[in-house]
C-alpha cells in the first residue's frame, strides 16, 4: 500500500491496520534445546523473553519510541518465524541502537522515500552512522527485507534483491585466520598431545575422574575435529558410538561422535556428520561414557539439552576449553583457536579444498582457501621439518628448564638411560627418562624430545648430533612422499628435531647466564 497524502506517521499506522493481526501467542523452536516456546499476547505485550542456545533474554519493546514500536513488533515476529532465536535477540539491538541512539528516520524512511532516493539515504547517512559506531548493517536489512515481504511503504518483493545491494561496513570475517596469535604454536599442540597421551595411558589401566574425563574429551572435540561449543554441547549420548575391539587387550576401542553442522543459512544444510576420535584418546570416551551410564544426571549442567552426553551448555564449554588450555598452557587458548588451528594443521598437511571444507562443516570452500594462503609453501614446510627456519626454531617452549649432567646419567639405572635406533640411526646418552623405558609406551628418542618425564643431558653437542642424525631422514620422507607433510613419520621426525633444536638453546642461555653471574 503506497499512500502519499497523509503524514509519515499516519501512513505507517494506515498500513499496519491493512495487515492480519498478530496471533495471541507466537510459537518458536529453540535449535539447540529442540523445543517450543511462546510468546503471550505479543501484540500488548511489551517484553518478549525470547529462549536461544539454552539461555533466554528479554527484549524490551517498551525503549522504541510509541511511534514505531508496533511496527518493530510486527518486524520482530516475522524474524521469529524466519530466523534463529538468537538472531531476532541480534535484530532487536540493532534497531533499538539505530532508532534511540541516531533518530528513528531511518525507520520511517522507507515510507516516504521512493526506492533510489531510499539507497541515497542508506548510503548517506546510514551506512557512516554504522561505521561510526562500528556497527553492522544486518539487523538493519533484516527491517528493510520485512517490508519488501510484506508489501509496505514503497518497499515491495521486487525489491529485495535491490535492498541486499546496499553496502553494508567493510569488515574483514577472517581477520582471526591471518592473524598469527590465532594459531596455536607447535609446543603448545605437542602439550595438548601429550596431556591426551597420558591421561589415555592412565585410563587403559585405572578408572579417572568423571571431571576430567569429561574435560579431555571436550578438549579431544574441539583439538581434533574443530568442533565449536554449540556442536559440542548439542551431542547426546546416542551420538556416541562406541565398539570394542576383537581384543580389548591390545587394541582400544573404536568410538565415533555424531554432531551437526551449525550457523547455516539454510536449515536442510544442518545435516549431521560423523566423525572417528582418535584411536589412542579414545578409551576417555569410553569412560566417560561408562560413567555416564553409572551415573546419568550427576554431570548434567544447567541449561543442557536432553541426554546430553557432556552435560555442558555451549557457554559452559567454552569455559571448560578455557579454563583447561590455561591450566595447560602458557595463556588460556578458547575454541575458536582449536578450531583454526586444527584446520591450518590440515591444510599443512596437504588436504585439499573439500576435505578442509569438510572438516568445517562448510557447504562451500571459500574459507577454506584462506588456509591454504596462510599455510607454509614447500620450501617453508622444509624448513619446519628442519627446524632451519628462525621461526620454528624457537616456538617450542619445553616447559621446564630441567637438565642433567653427563655423571648423573651414567648413575642411572639403564632402564632410564635412553637409547633406541629410529629409522635404522643409533641413538644413545641424550638423557634420561623419569618413567623408565620398559614402562613407556612411546617410541624412544622420537617421543622423548618434548616429554615431561624426559631430563635432557646438559651437552650441547649430544643435542646437535641427534639433529644431524635425523636431517637426512625427514630429508628422504619429503622426497618419498612428494612434498606431502602429513605422514605420521615425518611430524613426529619434524617435532622432535624442533624440540631437540630448543632444547640446545635452552641449554647456550643457561651457560651465558651463568656465565654473566661469573663477571
Amino acid at each position: 500500500m503506497h499512500r502519499s497524502n497523509l503524514g509519515v506517521g499516519q501512513r505507517v499506522r494506515a498500513e499496519l491496520e491493512s495487515l492480519p493481526d498478530l496471533p495471541s501467542t507466537i510459537r518458536y523452536i529453540d535449535p539447540y534445546t529442540e523445543q517450543y516456546y511462546s510468546i503471550p499476547s505479543p501484540a500488548t505485550n511489551d517484553h518478549w523473553r525470547v529462549h536461544s542456545r539454552g539461555t533466554s533474554e528479554i527484549l524490551h519493546l517498551s525503549s522504541f519510541p510509541s511511534s514505531v514500536r508496533d511496527l518493530m513488533r510486527r518486524v520482530l515476529a516475522w524474524c521469529l518465524r524466519k530466523y534463529a532465536p538468537a538472531t531476532v535477540g541480534d535484530t532487536c539491538r540493532d534497531l533499538l541502537w539505530f532508532v534511540t541512539c541516531r533518530t528513528e528516520e531511518f525507520v520511517l524512511a522507507p515510507f516516504e522515500l521512493r526506492p533510489l532516493d531510499l539507497k541515497h539515504f542508506w548510503h548517506s547517512k546510514v551506512l557512516p552512522a554504522l561505521i561510526e559506531d562500528g556497527k553492522r548493517s544486518t539487523g538493519l536489512k533484516r527491517f528493510l527485507f520485512y517490508l519488501c515481504e510484506m508489501d509496505l511503504g514503497y518497499l515491495g518483493p521486487g525489491y529485495l534483491d535491490f535492498v541486499s545491494s546496499f553496502a553494508g561496513p567493510k569488515a574483514d570475517l577472517y581477520s582471526s585466520i591471518r592473524s598469527a596469535d590465532t594459531f596455536l604454536s607447535a609446543s603448545e599442540e605437542l602439550t595438548l598431545i601429550n596431556y591426551l597421551d597420558d591421561l589415555s595411558a592412565s585410563a587403559s589401566s585405572t578408572e579417572l575422574d568423571p571431571i576430567t574425563l569429561r574435560g579431555a574429551c571436550v578438549l579431544i572435540a574441539a583439538f581434533q575435529h574443530a568442533m565449536r561449543p554449540l556442536q559440542i554441547a548439542r551431542v547426546k549420548t546416542t551420538d556416541v558410538l562406541i565398539r570394542l575391539p576383537n581384543d580389548p587387550v591390545t587394541d582400544g576401542p573404536i568410538v565415533h561422535v555424531r554432531f551437526h553442522r551449525e550457523k547455516q543459512a539454510n536449515e536442510k544444510d544442518r545435516v549431521a556428520m560423523m566423525r572417528k576420535i582418535r584411536r589412542d584418546w579414545a578409551v576417555l570416551y569410553r569412560q566417560l561414557s561408562a560413567a555416564r551410564q553409572a551415573k546419568p544426571l550427576w554431570l548434567i549442567g544447567p541449561d543442557a539439552v536432553d541426554q546430553s552426553f557432556f552435560g555442558l551448555s555451549p557457554g559452559a564449554v567454552s569455559l571448560l576449553i578455557r579454563s583447561l588450555t590455561a591450566e595447560l598452557l602458557p595463556c588460556p587458548r578458547n575454541a575458536t583457536q582449536l578450531r583454526h588451528t586444527a584446520a591450518q594443521r590440515m591444510a599443512d598437511a596437504g588436504a585439499s579444498h573439500e576435505e578442509l571444507a569438510e572438516l568445517l562443516g562448510h557447504n562451500n570452500t571459500r574459507t577454506a582457501i584462506l588456509y591454504y594462503r596462510e599455510s607454509a609453501t614447500q620450501a617453508e614446510r622444509v624448513n619446519k621439518a628442519l627446524a632451519t627456519s628462525t621461526v620454528y626454531s624457537t616456538i617450542v617452549n619445553i616447559h621446564r628448564t630441567r637438565t642433567i649432567d653427563s655423571a648423573t646419567l651414567l648413575d642411572r639405572p639403564l632402564d632410564h638411560q635412553i637409547g633406541a635406533v629410529p629409522h635404522g640411526v643409533p641413538i644413545a646418552g641424550i638423557g634420561i627418562c623419569e618413567l623408565g623405558q620398559s614402562l613407556c609406551t612411546k617410541n624412544p628418542v622420537l617421543s622423548c624430545y618434548g616429554c615431561r618425564k624426559f631430563l635432557p643431558v646438559r651437552d650441547v653437542q649430544v643435542h646437535k648430533e641427534v639433529c644431524d642424525s635425523l636431517y637426512p631422514v625427514v630429508t628422504h620422507f619429503f622426497q618419498a612422499s612428494h612434498g606431502e607433510a602429513g605422514s605420521p613419520a615425518y611430524t613426529q621426525l619434524r617435532r622432535t628435531i624442533e624440540a631437540a633444536k630448543q632444547i640446545i638453546t635452552e641449554i647456550d642461555g643457561e651457560a651465558r647466564s651463568a656465565t654473566e653471574q661469573e663477571f
